[in-house]
């Protein structure tokens, strides 16, 4: 299987985030992010609907439920938004067809601006 843009452009953050917070605070974020109930819930409900989530809505998933395990800051939001979305990608728009690879760009840049540029 071939990399997309939005693969090589997830992996690009992904490494940026890791080089200031480390692998371990990645590692862990990803796993409350795969395992995250609100992340399930847009799940459903984008496959009910028909249609991709926007920005704000992994925004969303990336900023609730997990202040007690992390100290959250614009980067580690930002993270966590992408990080939503790269699941959602694999779980969901995969199968369905919602978002081309270009609409996942679209939303991803839109996360990082919308969350300060930070990454």
């Amino acid at each position: 299987m071939s990399s997309t843009i939005f693969d090589l452009y997830y992996i690009q953050k992904q490494n940026a985030f890791i080089n200031e917070k480390g692998r371990n605070k990645y590692d862990k974020l990803y796993q409350k992010v795969l395992s995250s109930s609100i992340l399930a819930k847009l799940e459903g409900m984008s496959i009910h609907g028909g249609q991709a989530p926007g920005a704000e809505d992994f925004s969303m998933v990336a900023t609730s439920n997990w202040s007690v395990f992390f100290k959250f800051d614009q980067m580690t939001t930002t993270m966590g938004a992408l990080i939503a979305l790269k699941v959602w990608n694999e779980k969901v728009n995969i199968r369905y067809g919602m978002a081309d690879d270009y609409k996942l760009l679209r939303i991803a840049n839109a996360i990082i601006i919308s969350n300060g540029n930070t990454l």
